[in-house]
């Protein structure tokens, strides 16, 4: 068998893979089979070997049970039945609840009745539930169900179902069986752990004969330790390059146009804070060294990160250098456009902006005047990556949101980059708040700026959570608030009406918002638009021509509207905290108090009623953060699996925190005594990174 990298295998290998899977798999990412496997990690497994005892079961987890039915209720709501059955068994008992009732339930719930079936557990005001349980009939089935074993639960993708995700995991995982997958981890380091290949195998089809009951024989626990291993020891040699990226290359020093920042500043119809004035004292040094800055500004939502970038920018355009400003969105593109057009304009700066939907005889000229050095000043999405974008003497990027941005597409734009042999300086901004003990494990090669300070004239926002049965009792708050002239973001977070899924959709609120303030201006706005479209909804918004914005979770990021002064969020169980504070930061940006009222969906899981108490407590993003990160992991934490600041697939900086320092010495060794090993390893892990070693 040949040696081969999961890298090399495209996921045009699956079979039966569709044009629309394949283009959701591409925008998440997922190139090819290593991307695949170690993507869908598992968050969980159903174990349907056993029959479980109630007083041993945890919420959110599916478990097979045997019980007694001891009681039944009748229970009307909404003009519709529900059956609430409690069982029995030896160690506690629980409630099946029905909202659809069929003859053959009825016939078995009968009162004394012993039932097996199997579901998943919620907590629902302390007592325990399954919603509609699938039941076992006899021995034929439960022999059935017990042939399953193990059954991974993979992470939700929009577009794309659980049976499809086992589906093409299971057709990667027989590709492996064709390929022998080299084995790059010298025994002395791998410490009697299992191949790269078996542990890929374990985690997504565990051996039921080694499955053991103790976590530390548990083969699922010994493959995602040896996954966890090898990401830790890529991500230090990782460090190790970009350290020497720092110590080879040169950058051109700026120095600081005083005059030039004073008139900047003095221009400004309100005064930067003290915070601000000691991050740009920071990056000014930063920028007269000749070797390449890389500052990171984490910043609360509203606190000024993006007038400190256009400071930045100033100082190197007025060099006569190019500036690259990347963002996530082509709304927040448009939005930055008309910021950076407003404060450059005694300067006589020309700005022009690439995203991926413009009209091509535009996007040509475009990128003429970017490679000729006629515009120094270029705002863009992904679009600057394209190879037909061209620079001429880039010397400053700018990536606002940067966790939305992969590593790859880091590394991308700073090839294309390179001025006679002199490197960019980057500038890194973020609102979701890094602990400091994930910064000292994870972001060592990256200088660290963090503004905790907001605008003198900001009112800390109020939070109301309150059940979506209320929702209709808002309307004279609205009216209140619009009535002062302010305006109004409702968000939700479907499109149109889901037959699965029970939330709130943009349709039916902004009928039913019409309806109930049909003397307002109601705008509706959401990502399948046209790009013209969007552009335009915005700007009437911004002009107070629509007083509502019925709209999706597309403004979540940057949109600065000061006139806002409510946001209303549908089924905000759904979001998770990090998204919650970054919409609730979409207000809060003027001088008059704002609101955010999170609208939920009954009954709330212990988990969400913990989010909900931590939103309602606290405003600041850094106490957000660091309970998001001990609670959902890093990846979920920073929104994306694919981040900005690092691609982790396995490890998790914080609870694996001690192995990334343990780590550290074993890279810097194999670095300096295993050159081909350490390259073999960032050819799997980093494969942009190429023949660095």
């Amino acid at each position: 068998m040949k040696n081969i990298y999961l890298r090399n295998i495209s996921i045009n290998s699956l079979i039966n893979i569709s044009l629309d899977q394949k283009k959701i798999f591409l925008k998440k990412g997922i190139n090819n089979i290593h991307d695949l496997l170690l993507y869908f990690i598992p968050l969980r497994y159903e174990d349907y070997r056993k029959i479980s005892k109630i007083n041993v079961v945890i919420p959110n987890n599916v478990y097979i049970i045997k019980g007694t039915v001891i009681n039944c209720k009748k229970i009307i709501k909404k003009n519709r039945y529900i059956f609430l059955y409690k069982i029995k068994d030896e160690s506690g008992d629980l409630f099946l609840r029905f909202f659809y009732f069929s003859p053959q339930i009825k016939k078995t719930l009968f009162i004394g009745a012993t039932v097996t079936f199997y579901g998943k557990i919620i907590k629902n005001f302390n007592q325990l539930e399954i919603i509609h349980p699938k039941f076992l009939m006899n021995n034929k089935d439960y022999l059935n169900i017990k042939k399953k074993s193990i059954i991974p639960i993979y992470p939700k993708m929009l577009g794309i179902s659980q049976n499809t995700i086992k589906f093409f995991i299971k057709k990667a995982l027989n590709l492996l069986k064709e390929v022998h997958i080299k084995e790059i981890i010298p025994e002395f380091i791998k410490n009697n752990l299992i191949d790269f290949s078996s542990a890929l195998r374990e985690i997504h089809q565990p051996s039921i004969d080694l499955y053991k009951n103790t976590l530390k024989e548990n083969i699922i626990f010994l493959a995602k330790k040896r996954l966890i291993l090898e990401e830790i020891l890529a991500y230090h040699l990782h460090l190790i390059f970009l350290k020497k990226i720092k110590q080879q290359y040169k950058s051109i020093p700026f120095f600081i146009n005083k005059k030039s920042v004073e008139k900047f500043i003095s221009n400004l119809p309100f005064q930067l804070t003290n915070a601000q004035k000691k991050v740009i004292n920071e990056i000014n040094q930063d920028l007269k060294n000749d070797f390449p800055m890389y500052r990171l500004i984490q910043g609360e939502v509203g606190s000024g990160k993006t007038l400190i970038a256009a400071i930045t920018a100033l100082n190197v355009i007025l060099h006569g250098k190019q500036v690259a400003l990347m963002v996530p969105t082509e709304l927040l593109v448009e939005q930055h456009k008309k910021k950076f057009l407003k404060w450059f304009l005694p300067f006589n700066i020309k700005i022009v902006c690439l995203t991926g939907k413009q009209n091509k005889k535009i996007r040509q000229e475009q990128y003429h005047q970017i490679a000729s050095g006629y515009v120094l000043m270029i705002i863009g999405t992904q679009a600057l990556l394209q190879k037909k974008v061209i620079f001429k003497n880039l010397s400053l990027i700018i990536i606002d949101e940067d966790h939305r941005f992969g590593v790859n597409q880091r590394f991308s734009i700073l090839e294309k980059s390179e001025y006679k042999k002199k490197y960019p300086h980057q500038l890194m901004m973020t609102a979701t708040p890094i602990p400091r003990t994930i910064n000292m494990v994870s972001f060592e090669y990256i200088n660290i700026s963090i503004i905790k300070e907001l605008p003198k004239n900001r009112l800390p926002i109020v939070t109301v959570i309150i059940p979506d049965i209320r929702r209709k009792k808002l309307i004279n708050r609205i009216k209140k608030i619009l009535e002062k002239g302010q305006q109004i973001y409702w968000i939700c977070t479907s499109i149109i009406q889901s037959k699965s899924l029970n939330i709130r959709d943009l349709e039916i609120t902004l009928k039913e918002l019409k309806n109930l303030l049909p003397q307002y201006n109601i705008g509706i706005l959401h990502g399948k638009m046209k790009d013209s479209e969007k552009k335009n909804i915005m700007f009437l918004f911004k002009k107070n021509f629509f007083q509502l914005l019925v709209t999706t979770t597309i403004i979540e990021v940057g949109i600065d509207i000061p006139n806002v002064s409510l946001i209303i969020i549908e089924n905000s169980e759904r979001l998770g905290l990090s998204q919650l504070h970054q919409l609730r930061g979409r207000v809060g940006r003027g001088s008059h108090q704002s609101y955010c009222i999170m609208l939920y969906k009954h009954p709330l899981n212990e988990i969400a009623k913990k989010r909900f108490k931590i939103l309602k407590n606290y405003n600041s993003g850094f106490e957000i953060a660091k309970y998001d990160l001990e609670h959902r992991g890093f990846g979920d934490f920073l929104g994306t699996r694919q981040t900005g600041f690092i691609n982790f697939k396995v490890a998790n900086p914080f609870k694996h925190r001690l192995s990334f320092l343990e780590m550290k010495k074993t890279a810097f060794y194999i670095y300096k005594k295993f050159p081909n090993i350490a390259q073999e390893i960032l050819n799997r892990w980093y494969p942009n990174i190429k023949n660095f070693f």
